[in-house]
């Protein structure tokens, strides 16, 4: 939105597990998205001061395992399911109408600063052609795959990640 401002002051970018539409991909969502954004508005509202919206115990803990990729950790499996289940219903569903509009696809290619965007090749939440697809719509930007991660990167990989995002800082 403020691209000159953006070029003054940010050197680069760094895109980790993301999408930049998150719904691209799902065959008929504009016409689903006319259902799915009203009932998201709908429990947004019906949520409001509800608890957890994660499930405890072994559900919990398998629904956390998907995040992480091939070879994760048994406590970064549980530091999933435990943050996960901190965020409060209500959080999750005043995010989720913002969520399922989001597309950001046709302005990428305006990006005002370098950026390098990283993903796991394990991510199921934003797979790797996700990240792909950012990397080729803006201009020279970086692109890494993080062999056997999934979409928690920070945990599953946070020394590599540490020394890339040190390398790129110092790089721009």
């Amino acid at each position: 939105d403020f691209q000159d401002l953006a070029r003054e002051r940010i050197a680069g970018t760094i895109l980790l597990s993301t999408a930049c539409a998150v719904t691209q991909g799902i065959p008929g969502w504009p016409a689903m998205n006319r259902v799915v954004k009203p009932g998201a508005m709908a429990a947004r509202q019906a949520t409001r001061g509800a608890g957890t919206w994660f499930p405890r115990g072994e559900v919990g803990y398998a629904m956390a395992r998907l995040a992480l990729g091939s070879k994760a950790e048994p406590h970064h499996v549980e530091h999933t399911r435990a943050m996960t289940a901190a965020l409060p219903a209500s959080t999750l569903a005043a995010m989720m109408p913002g969520v399922v509009g989001f597309d950001i696809r046709a302005r990428l290619k305006d990006y005002p600063v370098p950026a390098l965007v990283i993903t796991g090749s394990r991510d199921l939440l934003t797979p790797l052609r996700l990240g792909r697809e950012i990397a080729k719509r803006i201009p020279n930007a970086e692109f890494n795959v993080v062999p056997g991660a999934g979409h928690m990167l920070r945990i599953e990989r946070g020394d590599w990640l540490n020394e890339r995002i040190a390398a790129y800082a110092n790089s721009h």
